[in-house]
C-alpha cells in the first residue's frame, strides 16, 4: 500500500477484445483498494503523440502497448521519466520493464494443431514492427524444433482494421500467396492479421481452410466476423495485464525495472473454419456451413 493513491495509466493505440483484456487484468490488481487509480488512454492506430489529457492527468507510472516502430510515441512515454511497463515487444527504454506471452508456448500451440489436421508446411505471415521485433525468437524455435523457417514481412496494410471491405489484394501479398505449396499453414501474431489473410484468400479463389489454413490473435468479435470463421490463438491478456501492474507497482516502491522479459504462459488454440479440416468421418459440417453462406438467400 502507499500513503497516497498513485495513478497508473494504461496507454495503447488500438481498442480490441486483448487490449480491454489487458486492461481488466490491470484494473484487478491496479484498484483504489490496492492503493492505484488506473487510467485508460487509446490514442487511435494513427497517432504520433500523448494527448493533452494524459499530461494534465500526470500518472505516476504507465503501462502501454504500443509497437516498436512508433518510436516518436515510445521516446514521449519514456521521456516523462515514469516508471514504464510495455506489453509489446520493444527495443529496451531507460526504466522499462517488459511482460509478454510466451511465445514458444504460442509457437507450440500453432504447430501442434496444423499437426492435428495434417498440415506440415507452416509459415510465419508478419506486419509492421513485428517484422523485427520476433524474427530471431521464432527463427531461434524452429531450429530448436527442425522446422523449416519460413517468414513473410509486409508493412500495416490500409485495410488490416476494416479487411471485409478489401476489393483486390496488394500484388506482393497475392504472389505469395499463390505461390505458397498446397495444403499450408499461415499464422500470425498481429492482431486481425488472420482476418485479412482469410478476406485475401477468397479474393484470390485460394480455398480455406482445404489450400491454406489460418490462424490468427484476431478477438472474438473480428474472427467471428471473419469468412470463414478465424482460428485463433487465445493470448493471457488478462494475467498479463495482472503481471504488468505488479511489475509497475514494484517500480514505484523503488525497485529496478526486470533485467530480463517477463513471460507469462496460458496461451490456447481456438478451433474455427480457417482450420476445420475439408472433411469428417462422420459428416461434412465444413461443406455444409459453406453451403449456406453461398445459398442462404435463394430459397434452399
Amino acid at each position: 500500500m502507499f500513503d497516497s493513491i498513485a495513478r497508473i495509466a494504461f496507454v495503447t493505440q488500438w481498442d480490441s477484445a486483448f487490449f480491454r483484456q489487458l486492461a481488466s487484468g490491470l484494473s484487478q490488481f491496479a484498484k483504489p483498494a490496492n492503493g492505484f487509480i488506473l487510467r485508460e488512454f487509446v490514442l487511435g492506430r494513427f497517432a504520433k503523440e500523448l494527448p493533452p489529457t494524459f499530461r494534465s492527468w500526470s500518472p505516476d507510472a504507465i503501462v502501454s502497448f504500443i509497437a516498436a516502430d512508433q518510436t516518436e510515441l515510445l521516446a514521449e512515454l519514456a521521456a516523462c521519466g515514469r516508471p514504464l511497463v510495455s506489453t509489446a515487444r520493444i527495443e529496451p527504454l531507460p526504466n522499462c520493464g517488459i511482460v509478454l506471452g510466451d511465445a514458444d508456448e504460442l509457437y507450440d500451440a500453432v504447430f501442434r494443431h496444423f499437426h492435428e489436421i495434417g498440415v506440415t508446411e507452416v509459415v510465419r505471415f508478419v506486419l509492421g514492427a513485428e517484422a523485427l521485433s520476433g524474427r530471431e525468437q521464432y527463427r531461434r524455435y524452429t531450429e530448436k524444433r527442425g522446422a523449416a523457417f519460413r517468414s513473410f514481412a509486409i508493412p500495416d496494410p490500409e485495410e488490416l482494421d476494416d479487411f471485409n471491405r478489401m476489393k483486390y489484394v496488394d500484388p506482393e501479398v497475392a504472389e505469395w500467396l499463390q505461390a505458397q505449396p498446397r495444403p499450408v499453414g499461415i499464422f500470425s501474431q498481429h492482431n486481425y492479421a488472420g482476418g485479412y489473410l482469410c478476406r485475401a484468400c477468397e479474393l484470390l479463389g485460394v480455398s480455406t481452410p482445404g489450400d491454406v489454413a489460418v490462424i490468427g490473435v484476431d478477438g472474438f468479435d473480428a474472427a467471428l466476423t471473419s469468412r470463414p470463421p478465424l482460428t485463433t490463438v487465445h493470448l493471457p491478456g488478462e494475467a498479463m495485464g495482472y503481471e504488468a501492474g505488479k511489475v509497475v507497482a514494484a517500480m514505484l516502491r523503488g525497485a529496478p525495472p526486470p533485467t530480463e522479459i517477463v513471460r507469462v504462459r496460458g496461451a490456447k488454440i481456438i478451433a474455427r473454419g480457417s482450420t476445420y479440416s475439408p472433411s469428417r468421418n462422420d459428416c461434412n459440417v465444413d461443406a455444409a456451413m459453406d453451403f449456406i453462406f453461398r445459398h442462404a438467400c435463394e430459397g434452399i
